[in-house]
């Protein structure tokens, strides 16, 4: 019986020792932008016809909270991809920062009208050894006269935590109460007459 005790405590002992557990670390933070932007649309045109951002310009990083505020400062520049469609689909690195990239799912016109604009999209941000994690961002613009300036802010991680995965533990401890139970099975053996 101890030796059958010894080779289950073995066994245990070994599963434990080789199992890995994946930890998800997803990005929970906020940030802020400011800059200037050349507007798509008719020659002429106001917010109410504007259809997307032909250009960016003098992007900076304006306010950092959370897990940005390690790699990302106050002054810090940002890369925006143009031309972008107000209402688009999906835009690989959309937005790239000190070692941070979004990834844009979609975007959409929440509000239009002469003297500002305002949009919403949705998608996920990746880099500096975090996990993608979705996110939401808002853009506004108002007035001309404020000389094409805009401000973008940003949010991730405010919704339900992401799922971690076991890294086949559960798995390996299944299989390795199986391993026990035979043993004990062989061990209990009745003797054949």
């Amino acid at each position: 019986m101890k030796k059958l005790f010894l080779k289950i405590a073995g066994t245990a002992a070994m599963a434990f020792a080789l199992a890995t557990v994946a930890v998800a670390v997803p990005i929970n933070g906020t940030f802020t932008l400011t800059g200037d932007l050349q507007q798509s649309g008719p020659v002429g045109f106001t917010f109410d016809s504007a259809t997307g951002v032909s250009a960016w310009s003098s992007i900076l990083v304006n306010n950092v909270q959370g897990d940005f505020s390690p790699f990302l400062a106050t002054g810090d520049t940002l890369t925006i991809k143009a031309p972008w469609s107000f209402n688009s689909g999906s835009v690989p690195d959309f937005w790239t920062a000190s070692g941070f990239h979004f990834d844009l799912i979609s975007s959409s016109v929440a509000f239009q009208s002469a003297t500002s604009l305002a949009v919403y999209g949705t998608g996920t941000v990746w880099g500096n050894g975090f996990d993608p994690t979705p996110g939401v961002w808002n853009f506004s613009t108002q007035s001309i006269a404020a000389n094409n300036m805009f401000s973008f802010s940003a949010a991730v991680g405010t919704g339900a935590a992401a799922s971690v995965p076991d890294g086949g533990l559960t798995l390996l401890f299944l299989g390795g109460g199986l391993v026990g139970l035979s043993l004990i099975a062989r061990h209990h053996k009745p003797n054949a007459i």
